[in-house]
């Protein structure tokens, strides 16, 4: 899942450097595909579209920009910009991901969620008043799951053979800000 952002351009570097030294004995994925989601909510989102895009074409990986088809079924009306639109547009992204994994036959999708974003969704569960499961976090390796068979997130039984993981979960983000040390031939804005 490319966002675009630094935190999935890194996981699509890592990704797309450990495919091309890919040994099938062991696993490994051998190929690499980056998708973007565009949510078509704010002028931002056809930029950080493009700039996937051209991250992936640098590195040599296929990738698939789709944007959310609002007002379609089984998708909602745009919402309007004061709207609460986090759960909605993550539902929708969802949707669009599980669609495009489909769609390319891949087994898996990898986020870039680090240490930081695991401390920041068991704080936001905690705050909800989640249970044990909850505050535990983010799983580093999960079945996408069975879900519901109708709205934005189902993935019926198809669901329980494709697989989340997040290779960098442990891993605390680290600001570069100003420095020069970057990754070799990406620049991460």
């Amino acid at each position: 899942a490319n966002s675009a952002g630094p935190d999935s351009s890194c996981l699509l570097y890592l990704m797309s450097s450990l495919a091309q030294r890919a040994d099938k004995a062991h696993g490994l994925p051998s190929e690499v595909w980056s998708i973007h989601v565009d949510h078509n909510l704010q002028p931002a989102n056809s930029t950080m579209a493009q700039r996937a895009s051209s991250m992936a074409e640098r590195l040599g990986v296929p990738h698939r920009t789709t944007q959310i088809p609002w007002g379609e079924d089984p998708f909602p009306k745009k919402p309007h910009e004061n709207a609460p639109i986090e759960e909605i547009a993550r539902a929708a992204r969802q949707n669009r991901l599980l669609n495009s994994l489909r769609l390319v036959q891949a087994p898996c999708i990898a986020f870039g969620h680090h240490a930081d974003d695991q401390v920041e969704t068991a704080i936001m569960r905690i705050m909800k008043g989640s249970g044990e499961f909850g505050i535990a976090g983010m799983q580093p390796v999960r079945r996408w799951g069975m879900g519901t068979d109708t709205g934005l997130e189902a993935a019926g039984l198809a669901g329980m053979n494709l697989w989340i993981i997040r290779p960098l979960l442990t891993i605390p983000k680290v600001s570069y800000s100003g420095r020069k040390n970057r990754l070799p031939g990406l620049r991460l804005e």
